[in-house]
């Protein structure tokens, strides 16, 4: 749900997504977000952040391990798939 202040952010600047948040569609279709992050330790159902160096802000995507993992998970356990819908 989108406040009144991101609304305004948005008619003000476009419509186009803020480049410093995370792109969830990225986390949900690779389906990372069902999964903690083994390289930065965000928990399931949260977005991987930057290392602190880098000011420790939202990744835009998933770290790649915590895609590499989701897809092996996958590879591994095919049933789960069909059975999740």
């Amino acid at each position: 749900m989108i406040d009144d202040l991101e609304r305004r952010e948005t008619f003000q600047r476009g419509p186009w997504p803020n480049p410093h948040r995370a792109v969830a569609r990225a986390y949900i279709d690779t389906r990372a977000i069902d999964y903690e992050c083994v390289n930065c330790g965000a928990k399931v159902s949260e977005f991987c952040t930057l290392p602190e160096q880098l000011g420790g802000d939202e990744r835009k995507t998933p770290c790649p391990k915590r895609i590499a993992t989701a897809v092996r998970d996958r590879r591994q356990s095919p049933q789960s798939e069909t059975a999740k819908g």
